[in-house]
């Protein structure tokens, strides 16, 4: 008989920054997490992470993805075959939205795959022995333009950095003298792109966007705050750099609509917002489409880190572009049991099977709220 889900746990965690991280929407002096672990029969176990903020996903924070799990998805779950992953993503279907906590099911599940078949998730996908996996850096838009190019050179130069994603919140052309200063603090062989986080009007876009091209900044994300269709298309057909997309989407559809009519030339995959199965749909139709794509963070822990290094070392497309698998740097502690290997900008991936998760016991009880 094939082995079953057995059991189904989920916690919510807060765990402290090394100081305040400030986001274009809020700030933090810690992550706020949820952690889903199932447990089969037979006692093997996956485990996945999400990160959820009511202000930037629709109102949900972690206590709310902890009930829609406990209340809509559990009992859905127990006693099916692990293996059964498109049965079981069909089944928690039916409910409606639930973004987060599909995502963390689906991800939890391709860890428990991994390990039922004794092979890292890397190789599950089809992957070669894997590269380390170069990081972007996150440089912040609330310091002086000039701390802003210290803190890039600074990275560079202790840390071995091979790409910068630049928070331009300033709103006017004083972002255009932050990419020039760290372009000219980084030097010319380091990848920077922007992300605007839609703090900007299409006119101020129009104004300042344009001339981050002759500082070669690779793409911008999130530009502005868009009316309808008809305006993003205007505005990416006046750029001289592609829109790499984030915010704006939630499903595959909704990417194939914007590269339809061209106005993206990029796209955020975050598989802890999306789930790996949605995430290697979007990395497959990118692919097809010409799109470039960004192994994008959505604050993760050492946890969270691991299913998004797995994908950016198995697919070749995707290695042109430093990953975003840094954020945890920010993080004080966390839950994880084991050792993610950082040496000179990168990380590098376990061989151990599935994603490689595993969880601290005491670290859990301690941070769980």
């Amino acid at each position: 008989m094939s082995d079953i889900i057995d059991r189904v746990e989920v916690f919510c965690l807060n765990i402290p920054y090394t100081s305040e991280v400030r986001y274009a929407s809020t700030s933090d002096t810690m992550g706020a997490f949820v952690i889903l672990r199932l447990t089969t029969k037979d006692g093997a176990v996956g485990i996945a992470e999400c990160c959820s903020r009511a202000e930037q996903s629709n109102g949900d924070d972690i206590h709310t993805v902890a009930y829609q799990i406990e209340t809509h998805f559990k009992h859905r779950i127990m006693g099916m075959d692990p293996l059964s992953h498109d049965a079981i993503l069909h089944k928690i279907a039916k409910i409606k939205k639930c973004r987060a906590a599909k995502a963390l099911i689906d991800n939890a599940l391709w860890d428990l795959k991994g390990k039922l078949l004794q092979q890292p998730v890397w190789r599950l996908l089809g992957g070669s022995t894997p590269k380390p996996v170069p990081i972007s850096a996150i440089v912040f838009g609330y310091t002086s333009v000039m701390e802003m190019a210290k803190d890039a050179a600074k990275a560079v130069a202790d840390q071995g950095m091979l790409g910068f994603k630049i928070k331009t919140w300033k709103r006017s052309m004083e972002d255009v003298d932050v990419v020039r200063e760290i372009r000219k603090a980084v030097g010319d062989d380091i990848f920077l792109y922007a992300d605007a986080n839609r703090v900007y009007t299409e006119g101020e876009a129009r104004r300042v966007f344009p001339h981050f091209a002759d500082y070669d900044i690779k793409m911008i994300e999130d530009p502005c705050k868009f009316v309808s269709i008809t305006d993003m298309t205007r505005l990416a057909n006046e750029l001289p750099i592609p829109i790499l997309a984030d915010g704006w989407f939630e499903t595959a559809t909704d990417v194939y609509n914007m590269a339809r009519i061209n106005v993206i030339g990029a796209v955020s995959v975050k598989i802890n917002k999306t789930g790996m199965t949605q995430a290697l749909q979007l990395i497959n139709f990118c692919d097809m489409a010409g799109l470039q794509v960004v192994i994008g963070t959505n604050t993760e822990s050492r946890v969270g880190t691991l299913p998004m290094i797995h994908v950016w070392s198995a697919f070749k497309n995707l290695q042109s572009i430093p990953s975003e698998t840094g954020f945890y740097r920010h993080l004080a502690d966390d839950v994880f049991d084991g050792e993610l290997k950082y040496d000179r900008g990168h990380v590098h991936v376990p061989d151990a099977h599935g994603f490689g998760a595993k969880l601290d016991e005491t670290k859990l009880k301690k941070y769980t709220v």
